[in-house]
């Protein structure tokens, strides 16, 4: 995919594949997330083979629905939020959606990330349910947790999630690497999500990009986070790349985005072979994706996140978040045990969660 898709994206010259492997690149790219955002680079044109070309156009007509209705609830959660006085930025795709890629529905998206200050969350998550996005039941609490997913169902029976957040991640790590009153200096408007939503610059998003993709998927196959990087280093130019860096460098995180450009480099060719002042740092890249981009378990993300916080006090708060969240969130995420005290579910979900980890920790180590 990297010699057809990368270039295809930026409107570089590219050849669609030989007719016999067009099957197999389509079978990639949608098990990547990518096939639609492929089939808009290269057209409908006569090359698909018949049956993935009617599964393509069929899926491409479904997903433009579906982008337009969740634009719609998008565009009515940002207003509820302007109406009440509260400033927001949407995030990662339904920004990026209608930034970067051919079309909003070929970035595949099952939500819209909106950020608020901290101090404003109540306040939203009051105004949203006002409007008919309930707040799901989650993990709470001041460490664990930084956002609440709100849900509304329209009329013609979709599921709408707005994602609420007052930091850029739940990741003690990466929790204060920017908020809304920096990213607001350089933000944009977004006009199809309506007058009031504005996005990041684009060199914060990013910073933004890479930071989201190793602080939760480390390690992950797929490569549509990657595709974000790859569109999002192409519009920037090595300029941006490089003011950027300088961003993530102030913000202690230039590791994590010299191993995000250097992942999407590899998978899908993002050209970076030149900065304005030297060339792309092959070695630094590599060995932060080396060291970064390897997945760790659960045990290893807790441990990082309790080095990442100032004192004990914290890091013992943290730890307590994790082992014992609200009965609320535990019976509804145990439906099947909900008749059980809260003491007994807490410890089922802690043996439960060690078990996992412990797997993950052992099938990482061999």
């Amino acid at each position: 995919m990297r010699e057809v898709l990368g270039p295809a994206l930026i409107g570089a010259p590219c050849s669609p594949p030989a007719p016999e492997a067009l099957g197999q690149v389509a079978a990639a790219a949608r098990a990547h997330d990518m096939d639609l955002a492929l089939h808009a680079a290269l057209g409908p044109g006569p090359w698909w083979p018949p049956a993935v070309g009617r599964d393509l156009a069929a899926r491409a007509r479904a997903a433009a629905a579906a982008s337009e209705w969740r634009d719609d609830a998008a565009r009515r959660a940002i207003d509820t939020l302007a109406a009440a006085g509260i400033d927001c930025l949407v995030l990662k795709g339904g920004a990026l959606a209608h930034q970067l890629y051919p079309e909003p529905w070929t970035r595949v998206r099952h939500d819209t990330d909106l950020l608020v200050r901290p101090q404003d969350a109540q306040s939203a998550r009051r105004a949203l349910a006002a409007a008919g996005f309930a707040p799901a039941a989650g993990i709470t609490g001041e460490l664990v947790s930084h956002q609440t997913l709100c849900l509304h169902r329209d009329r013609r029976g979709m599921r709408h999630a707005i994602d609420l957040h007052w930091r850029i991640s739940n990741r003690a790590r990466y929790a204060g690497v920017a908020d809304l009153d920096g990213l607001l200096a350089a933000a944009v408007p977004v006009p199809a999500l309506g007058p009031h939503a504005r996005a990041p610059g684009l060199a914060d998003a990013l910073v933004l990009a890479c930071v989201h993709r190793l602080g939760h998927h480390p390690g992950e196959p797929s490569l549509g986070w990657l595709l974000d990087v790859h569109l999002l280093a192409h519009r920037l130019g090595p300029l941006g790349i490089a003011s950027a860096l300088v961003t993530a460098a102030a913000a202690d995180v230039e590791a994590p985005c010299l191993a995000g450009l250097e992942a999407a480099r590899r998978a899908l060719g993002t050209p970076l072979e030149h900065l304005p002042d030297r060339p792309w740092p092959v070695a630094r890249a590599t060995a932060a994706l080396d060291r970064l981009d390897r997945g760790g378990s659960q045990i290893e993300t807790v441990l990082d996140d309790l080095r990442a916080l100032p004192g004990w006090r914290d890091r013992l708060r943290l730890l307590r978040e994790h082992l014992a969240p609200s009965a609320g969130y535990l019976r509804a995420s145990m439906p099947a045990h909900a008749h059980r005290s809260v003491l007994a579910l807490a410890l089922r979900r802690v043996a439960r969660g060690l078990g996992r980890a412990v797997s993950s920790h052992l099938h990482r180590g061999r």
